[in-house]
């Protein structure tokens, strides 16, 4: 179990890494499509929501009492609105709206596998947020994620060459992507 203290540095990592997801994405939205700004926008306000959530947590003061019926009304509507909205998937609208923002954006290989490694890096800080566990208990599954990190990057580095049998760097590509993906199969076997 984290301390308190602990969880707001956790909760500002998670603040950074969404603040640096979204800032990625908004990096070729001028050049994009019609709709990749809204998208982006969506994903900054359920970003937000995701972050408020964490920082809130589980605490007290979002219950509606009987002596909190006096209280002033802009008091008693977040008491009553707050456990609603804590109940939304925030996270989740949050990668879905970024991931639609890449989808409209013009074809950039690295940058979509930089991206992919930030949402990863901010949902495994939201999860360890909520759950409120420490960093060390993802010790066990530390191969598998250097895995995924090598295996993201060759898919990079495999859409961003020029397609067919007679491109160079082809070949090696295929076979070196063919050894990590048997590496990566054989890591995740049950020991």
């Amino acid at each position: 179990m984290m301390t308190r203290r602990e969880r707001r540095k956790l909760v500002f990592v998670t603040a950074l890494l969404l603040a640096g997801v979204l800032a990625w994405t908004a990096v070729p939205a001028a050049r994009a499509a019609a709709l990749a700004k809204p998208s982006l926008i969506a994903g900054a306000c359920c970003g937000v929501g995701a972050v408020v959530r964490l920082a809130i947590g589980d605490s007290d003061s979002v219950r509606l009492r009987g002596a909190d019926l006096y209280a002033a009304w802009p008091v008693r509507l977040w008491r009553q609105v707050a456990p609603g909205a804590a109940t939304v998937p925030w996270a989740q609208l949050t990668i879905l709206a970024v991931l639609a923002c890449e989808a409209l954006n013009p074809r950039r290989p690295w940058h979509t596998v930089v991206l992919g490694l930030l949402l990863i890096a901010f949902l495994l800080a939201m999860h360890l947020a909520e759950s409120r566990i420490r960093l060390g208990v993802l010790r066990p599954q530390a191969p598998m994620l250097a895995g995924g990190v090598a295996l993201a990057v060759l898919a990079g580095a495999a859409a961003a060459l020029p397609a067919g049998p007679a491109a160079t760097g082809y070949g090696w590509l295929a076979a070196l992507s063919a050894i990590a993906a048997i590496i990566a199969a054989a890591l995740a076997l049950p020991v």
